[in-house]
């Protein structure tokens, strides 16, 4: 019984041994583009922009003091296979107007393949 019972702890806890994913297994970076309207209102689309390079990733609105614009929505949509276009739009999901400074700017983070 003793056996069995050790056993059992060993397989259940096998998956806390298992390697996890590193800084190594995905690439991050940004993408930008100048916005439509400098002062979005609530629920249009302040910018847009088209790329063949972020299809499968995971992106983030982004801002600091000279780019972006909070709060923003991002939206992504993915059209065909991998390697085909991927459109970020930034939406302002707020109820009031948002400024953006310099460019509208987002983060990505793909994995690597």
């Amino acid at each position: 019984m003793f056996l069995a019972s050790l056993l059992l702890s060993v397989v259940s806890f096998a998956p806390a041994f298992a390697q996890h994913p590193t800084a190594a297994s995905y690439v991050e970076g940004f993408v930008q583009t100048r916005a439509s309207e400098t002062t979005c209102q609530p629920g249009h689309i302040c910018a847009s922009l088209q790329t063949t390079k972020l299809h499968g990733c995971y992106v983030v609105n982004f801002a600091n003091g000279s780019n972006g614009g909070t709060p923003l929505a991002v939206d992504v949509t993915q059209s065909g296979p991998a390697g085909t276009t991927t459109t970020v739009y930034w939406i302002n999901n707020y109820y009031k107007n948002v400024q953006i400074n310099g460019l509208a700017t987002a983060k990505y983070y793909c994995p690597k393949y």
